[in-house]
């Protein structure tokens, strides 16, 4: 049978699914709505299905969005309305005109269907026009949002904030529990701490001074890794930190401490302006010692699988190893009683523990249906290398089972099981347990991140420099020395990315070897102009993976490899080699240009 080439109706079943995921598209990529105007996107749309007609940009804008917004609106009103508890974060961003934008994000535990998944969903984004970021106008803010969505009070855990004076105002003396961004709390405890001493500035400033002078000169650089290959020590280049990033600080000080022997073996070489007595190589590796534990904590906390339950366990931690003190904390499987101090603020926890279960079961059964004899449930505990972590410093290698007098069964169950590893995630052990009270009651406490993280990430521009300045490094930390030496960086234009910051950042760190919008390299041909990859099959996958959006990674995983065995040959066979030849020869006639314009 011949395919029809008659138009499809923009009514059809087919034109009506191929609208809603252009839709879907705009709104979760943040695209905007003169991009289906754009010749190359309506050269691919053609390609896929040349009869369908792509609506313009007025009725996407004033049509198919809003219907769209309204449809995920309603649904995420329906899981609000299921919620039994919900935690919030919320923060304030000014961007470089000056415009100040306001979000709170829902975070809550799905236990639907046996499960145990922290979900999140950003309600809100304004623009925020107050009297001097007045804390009022932020708390009506939030009360707003918060009624317009029907989330009742009985549903709030707890919210959020950084510790900016406004933030605190606006949430100090309500009828919710708010608490102060760990992450926040912690750069202030450091830069107090550390940076305001002089001598420790001081002896920063030499660091850097010296570590910049590596960074950016290529005679001192050659004599750097033949140093380190005639003395057999790892072939890395200094890093470059950013002052307001004091964990880039830390990374900073560890590599030049690794490197000291070449530091002092080259300073009659390179003629360095600065050197460090041996009073400053002692101090600066205490300030190092100091500052692994909070690395460490900025780590442990930064999982998304990190909850606002690991805060007390960190403190304690962090108390042990610098002061040998402890704190406390319960209702974390990893934990449970071990980082309480004494017999006293056990007992505390496990009555607290007693009398929310007391009310949780009054809410699903009585208490007396509830078996002595719970059944036994297994955890399984993988076993990993030993690694350094924030919790080794209360942890002890093995769980001795705890006695307990305590009446409730499910209480002793818990606190005398083994304790899982600290490396399990929480959310998978409660999704197993049958520990139906507990279960209910860690669906409240966890469903707080310990951070506003996730509401900062709402802004992009600080989760992108989040990751250039915490994620990239690690990845290039086993590239060998001479390949990163001719390591190019390559961004889109993302607004995010052309940011001030950003920028002075890539050119610390790359110096001129990076290419993007108002880079020291003009933008080259993109790799969706020549790539099949990019212009056919990631845009063709994504359209059919996310027709119905995976549930989990798992799911993500299953339903690339069912779409990728659906390919036709004749669709291979058309974008690999009639398509490309194309685009090489308009590459070609444009000089190597970008040429997606002309195609």
């Amino acid at each position: 049978m011949f395919e029809s080439k008659a138009p499809l109706a923009y009514n059809s079943s087919k034109a009506l699914h191929i609208t809603d995921l252009i839709a879907k598209m705009i709104a979760k990529d943040q695209l905007p709505f003169h991009h289906v105007e754009k010749q190359g996107f309506k050269n691919l749309v053609k390609f896929l299905e040349h009869r369908y007609t792509i609506p313009d940009r007025t009725t996407f804008s004033r049509n198919i969005i809003p219907k769209l917004y309204l449809k995920v609106s309603q649904k995420i009103c329906e899981i609000i309305k299921n919620m039994e508890f919900a935690s919030f974060t919320t923060d304030l961003w000014s961007s470089n005109n000056n415009t100040d934008y306001l979000s709170l994000t829902c975070h809550f535990i799905d236990n639907s269907d046996n499960n145990f998944i922290r979900e999140n969903i950003l309600l809100e984004v304004i623009p925020f026009k107050p009297m001097y970021h007045l804390g009022e106008d932020i708390y009506t803010f939030t009360i707003e949002t918060l009624e317009k969505w029907g989330i009742k009070e009985k549903q709030i855990h707890v919210f959020l904030r950084d510790n900016a004076p406004n933030m605190v105002k606006a949430f100090s003396n309500r009828d919710f529990f708010s608490f102060g961004c760990f992450s926040h709390s912690l750069q202030l405890v450091i830069t107090d701490v550390l940076w305001k001493q002089k001598n420790h500035e001081e002896l920063l400033k030499k660091v850097r001074q010296i570590v910049g002078h590596f960074k950016h000169s290529i005679s001192a650089n050659k004599l750097l890794n033949n140093y380190q290959k005639q003395e057999k020590l790892p072939e890395r280049k200094f890093i470059q930190d950013v002052t307001t990033r004091w964990n880039s600080t830390y990374l900073m000080i560890t590599r030049f401490l690794e490197q000291k022997k070449s530091v002092i073996g080259l300073a009659p070489y390179i003629h360095l302006k600065v050197s460090l007595t041996s009073e400053e190589w002692v101090l600066l590796d205490e300030i190092s010692k100091v500052l692994e534990i909070f690395y460490l904590v900025t780590l442990t906390l930064s999982k998304e699988t990190s909850s606002l339950s690991e805060v007390i366990p960190v403190l304690r931690s962090v108390s042990t190893y610098l002061e040998k003190e402890v704190n406390k904390s319960n209702k974390n499987p990893r934990f449970k009683d071990r980082v309480f101090s004494g017999e006293y603020e056990k007992f505390q926890a496990q009555n607290n523990l007693k009398l929310e279960l007391d009310v949780i079961y009054r809410n699903v059964t009585d208490t007396s249906t509830v078996s002595p004899e719970i059944e036994s449930e297994v955890v399984t505990i993988n076993q990993h290398p030993l690694e350094k972590s924030i919790f080794s410093h209360i942890l002890p290698d093995h769980r001795e089972p705890m006695q307990c007098n305590s009446n409730e069964a499910e209480i002793e169950k818990y606190l005398t099981e083994d304790l899982i590893d600290e490396k399990e995630n929480i959310y998978e052990y409660w999704s197993k347990s049958k520990l139906i009270g507990l279960k209910k009651l860690a669906a409240k406490y966890h469903s707080s991140p310990s951070t506003s993280v996730d509401s900062e990430r709402a802004f992009s521009t600080a989760g992108y420099l989040d990751f250039l300045c915490n994620n990239l490094p690690p990845m290039l930390e086993n590239v060998p020395l001479n390949i990163r030496e001719n390591l190019f960086f390559q961004q889109d234009g993302a607004p995010a990315h052309n940011a001030i910051v950003v920028r002075q950042y890539l050119n610390d760190q790359f110096g001129n070897n990076w290419m993007g919008t108002n880079g020291p390299i003009a933008w080259p041909a993109r790799s969706p102009d020549l790539t099949p990859l990019d212009f056919f099959l990631w845009g063709h996958l994504k359209t059919v993976v996310y027709a119905d959006p995976p549930i989990n990674l798992q799911h993500l995983k299953q339903k690339i490899t069912e779409a990728c065995s659906k390919l036709t040959k004749e669709q291979i066979t058309a974008a690999s080699q009639d398509e490309v030849k194309r685009r090489l020869q308009s590459c070609l006639l444009n000089n190597g240009e970008n040429f997606e314009q002309f195609i």
